[in-house]
């Protein structure tokens, strides 16, 4: 019985891996042709500030103070205990809930009076005022739809605690979809850059508001009991843990983004748009492949679970050596027809030389290296070193590359880059032997 129940849950992780493989395909589909439509329609500096924009939208996305993964690891634990799990799930969904939008509330009113302080313009470096004045306007409206979404988006990654990846692959398909034919109708309405910017991130609240509106339903917490002894105990458990989840994402979403932003802001938006959409045949690719490893975090945390130390060393090198040769031949391949899938994708004005083709591959094939190796630690909650690495690159690499940028030029830029995520993936690499090893003498 234990045997096919082992199985099953087997099964219905590659059933979930799948779903998501799809959803991948259409979400990261509709991003390109985005691309295909901003590029065409506006200006080169137009579209470097829509790419800045995004790039550090995505920094933004990731203030939620890690509560949401740390509820969601709570619920996985709690569904063990049925309905009495539920009932507890609820009222740390509630408490999870109220907190967030107390805190966004907070931040939002901040932002609004302090915005006359706040240079949001040093993000976009353009002689064009009217065009710096725009992305300042969009980059504060942006935020604010960001913090307005974190508390409304909540049920949508906790579908995966409750095995419901087709629900959460299905609304992550009907966001983009929605999103990118709103953009499309704006844009041959021929609507102004600032306007499709802040109704592009008005789709995604709204589809994640409906979404977590779902969630409740399916679960049917219609009620809820406010008691101020077990919302603060619920909201202290998961604070600490947060913290540290929200320290990893804010790092790691800087680091992924920090070649647009630095470049938008040192060099200018139209090498930041240059260098994002060379980025974006790189970013198509990720996307896909990386879906395929979601699924290695709860692996992990099975075979160790059952003392397979040695099933995690093998896949930890398979997936290595895999993923190697897989962005090698991708590489070559970008290298050879890049500027034709550029041409296609964004029109003449963007050309890009080999060798940024090249220097971005390498970033794109060590970063990959290091968040699929990075998954043991996710799953043995060993993500300390992690949170060091990035901050590391985020207090270190990125001030020099911002004073640098201008003299580095975009491939010094990208180059840096490259080496930060090579030698971020060999420590990484070999601190999981280490964690391996640990186990494995434990066992003797």
């Amino acid at each position: 019985m234990f045997s096919y129940l082992r199985k099953l849950t087997q099964l219905d992780v590659l059933r979930g891996a799948s779903y998501m493989v799809i959803a991948s395909v259409i979400v990261n589909l509709t991003r390109v042709l985005l691309v295909f439509l901003l590029s065409r329609y506006y200006s080169k500096e137009e579209f470097g500030v829509w790419a800045t924009i995004t790039s550090t939208a995505a920094v933004i996305a990731t203030g939620d103070f890690g509560i949401i993964n740390a509820l969601r690891n709570k619920i996985s634990f709690l569904n063990v205990e049925r309905e009495k799990g539920l009932e507890q799930s609820k009222q740390y969904f509630y408490s999870s809930f109220i907190f967030l939008v107390f805190i966004i509330g907070l931040i939002i009113s901040l932002l609004f009076i302090f915005k006359e302080y706040i240079p949001f313009d040093y993000f976009f470096k353009t002689d064009n005022l009217l065009l710096k004045e725009k992305g300042a306007e969009i980059f504060f409206y942006i935020q604010i739809l960001f913090l307005i979404n974190i508390p409304l988006s909540m049920g949508l990654p906790l579908f995966f605690s409750y095995q419901e990846t087709f629900v959460s692959a299905l609304f992550t398909v009907i966001q983009a979809f929605f999103s990118f034919v709103t953009v499309l109708v704006l844009v041959v309405k021929e609507c102004d850059i600032v306007v499709i910017s802040i109704m592009y991130f008005m789709c995604n609240l709204l589809v994640s508001a409906i979404g977590t509106i779902y969630f409740i339903y399916k679960r049917k917490w219609y009620s809820y009991r406010f008691v101020l002894n077990d919302f603060k105990m619920e909201i202290k458990e998961l604070f600490p843990v947060g913290i540290k989840f929200m320290f990893l994402q804010i790092g790691s979403s800087l680091m992924q983004n920090a070649g647009t932003i630095c470049i938008g802001a040192s060099i200018g938006v139209s090498t930041a748009a240059e260098f994002n959409v060379a980025q974006k045949l790189y970013s198509f690719f990720i996307g896909i492949y990386q879906s395929i490893f979601n699924p290695m975090w709860g692996a992990y945390a099975n075979a160790i679970a059952h003392k397979n130390i040695d099933w995690c060393r093998k896949m930890l090198n398979k997936s290595t050596l895999f993923t190697v040769l897989a962005f090698t031949c991708f590489i070559i391949f970008v290298i050879l027809f890049g500027n034709q899938l550029l041409f296609i994708l964004a029109g003449n004005q963007y050309r890009t030389g080999y060798t940024l083709f090249l220097i971005l591959g390498l970033i794109s094939m060590f970063y990959i290296l290091f968040t699929n190796v990075s998954l043991l630690q996710n799953a043995t909650n060993r993500i300390n070193l992690l949170i060091c690495i990035n901050y590391g690159g985020v207090f270190l690499l990125i001030p020099f590359v911002n004073s640098y940028a201008s003299f580095l030029g975009i491939n010094g830029v990208s180059f840096l880059l490259v080496m930060f995520w090579l030698i971020g993936f060999t420590i990484v690499y070999c601190q999981s032997y280490n964690i391996l090893n640990s186990y494995k003498n434990e066992d003797h």
